[in-house]
């Protein structure tokens, strides 16, 4: 009779802990998916994001578009996916545009945008 008890608290629990997070919302669970956002044109690009995305046409595009140097950047789903190369690149190590660094403003823009979560709604 106890082995059966136990059985069926134990049952239970695995029941209550599987159903109690069916709710529980995929991007917040897991914050690796940054670019689902970036693809869907009825979400609005978020302020940070926009300054960046200027930066990357303004000083990037000529060189890393489709065809051209890798990373490609033309899209904002592109930009979003590689914000981490784009951080060390042109903030950190300051080699990327090749003409010479980012004004500090550009470069506190993306600063800004990597420190509020990279991601195309910022």
């Amino acid at each position: 009779m106890k082995k059966y008890k136990l059985l069926l608290a134990l049952s239970l629990i695995v029941v209550i802990l599987i159903s109690s997070c069916y709710k529980d919302k995929e991007e917040l669970l897991y914050a690796t998916s940054t670019t689902g956002d970036c693809s869907n044109p009825s979400i609005q690009k978020g302020v940070k994001f926009t300054a960046v995305a200027a930066i990357i046409q303004s000083n990037c595009v000529s060189c890393h578009n489709t065809g051209g140097t890798s990373p490609n950047l033309s899209t904002s789903c592109q930009i979003v996916d590689k914000w981490d190369r784009i951080n060390v690149r042109c903030v950190q190590n300051k080699d990327m545009p090749t003409s010479g660094p980012l004004s500090v403003a550009n470069q506190n823009a993306i600063t800004d945008w990597v420190n509020a979560g990279h991601l195309y709604t910022n």
